[in-house]
């Protein structure tokens, strides 16, 4: 994965701990067996400020190509910033929309997910022969890191480690609450 952030807090600070808590995530072992997986794999986050150019270096590109997944941490920041916009053109030119994923830090969703996150432009062929194109409205998987760190990496971290490992949010919960029991008890 690669996630694209602006370089200011608190943007940074939630960059760092996902970048940490995906690279350090321990996959529960039914759920290792099932998807035949054994570590979510390397992320990539670009931790020096970007040369002054109006285009991706060869390693950002060659990251983004690299990802299977985009991790888009946006806020009222981001949304204003040329890279993090770039960074999505760019893979997205190589990858479905379907591979992005958003976390919230501050905002609405609607004011702080990048506009081409939100629709895709969708044609049709009528009974004629005419090709019809509409927008349609699109909700990408999003994590909402706008409550306290704690409640976050709890309820929404298992949420982006489902999507990236490939199984359901609810089986990694499932185990989360089981591991708390064995815990207590």
């Amino acid at each position: 994965a690669f996630i694209s952030y602006r370089h200011v807090s608190p943007d940074e600070d939630v960059a760092k701990r996902l970048h940490t808590l995906i690279e350090n995530y321990h996959i529960p072992e039914n759920i290792r067996k099932k998807m035949g997986i054994k570590k979510m794999g390397r992320v990539f986050r670009d931790q020096e400020e970007l040369e002054i150019t109006s285009d991706l270096s060869g390693k950002i590109s060659d990251a983004l190509n690299a990802s299977e997944y985009l991790i888009v941490i946006c806020s009222t920041r981001s949304i204003r910033s040329i890279w993090v916009q770039k960074e999505i053109g760019f893979f997205l030119e190589h990858h479905e929309k379907s591979k992005v994923l958003t976390v919230l830090v501050d905002g609405e969703p609607s004011e702080v997910i990048p506009r081409v996150l939100l629709e895709e432009e969708v044609s049709t062929v009528d009974e004629y022969g005419n090709v019809r194109t509409q927008i349609v409205p699109l909700e990408p998987l999003s994590c909402d890191y706008r409550m306290d760190r704690r409640r976050a990496r709890r309820e929404e971290f298992p949420r982006l480690a489902a999507a990236l490992i490939g199984c359901r949010y609810n089986d990694l919960r499932q185990r989360q609450r089981q591991y708390r029991m064995r815990l207590m008890g």
